[in-house]
């Protein structure tokens, strides 16, 4: 486990956050790329599509997100 105090794990929330959405916003997909491991999960509970739909690893991720974030209109992120 990550030894992240909490002011610090909000500002690295908020900083991946902000990345994330210019990403989309720009989409550009090499820039999107390097948010996620090559071993990783999404989970898109209704945010991107009317789909519950757990997605497995980078690739399939970014091609995802790269496909239906442009026509969701995702933006204006928050946590």
């Amino acid at each position: 486990m990550l030894d992240v105090a909490h002011g610090d794990a909000q500002a690295i929330a908020s900083e991946w956050l902000a990345r994330f959405e210019r990403c989309l916003s720009e989409q550009s997909e090499s820039e999107l790329n390097a948010l996620f491991l090559d071993e990783c999960y999404w989970r898109d509970a209704l945010a991107l599509t009317w789909n519950l739909e757990t997605l497995e690893g980078r690739a399939g991720i970014v091609a995802r997100l790269s496909e239906t974030a442009k026509h969701a209109g995702a933006g204006s992120f928050v946590l």
